[in-house]
């Protein structure tokens, strides 16, 4: 998995691509807490590059998403794939996440 990163405004945006699998090291939540440490609040999770994720990777999410909100911040999730969104379905956690097809609209729902 590779992650990139970017700011739009005060918002952390993640560019995740590839597999959110439990072989690769790089891990969402890791970042999300350094940005926290640093004071960011704001984070959109870019998945439109994630091809494959399994239990790993679904976890990563809601770790990332738990931590973001104990500590009073907002993640929200952008381009989820097909496959992605499926498996978000049917563990019932499209429920619990903000899910966007359209950046321009997830970052204009941060204001």
């Amino acid at each position: 998995m590779k992650i990139s990163e970017r700011a739009v405004g005060d918002i952390c945006v993640l560019d995740v691509a590839s597999r959110m699998v439990a072989e690769t090291p790089e891990r969402v939540v890791t970042i999300v807490r350094q940005r926290l440490r640093d004071g960011r609040r704001r984070f959109l999770l870019n998945l439109e590059s994630v091809h494959h994720i399994d239990t790993t990777g679904l976890a990563d999410l809601v770790e990332s998403l738990t931590t973001a909100r104990r500590q009073g911040a907002e993640l929200k999730l952008v381009l989820v794939t097909r496959h992605v969104h499926e498996l978000l379905r049917v563990t019932g956690l499209a429920k619990v996440f903000e899910i966007f097809d359209v950046e321009s609209e997830a970052l204009a729902s941060f204001r």
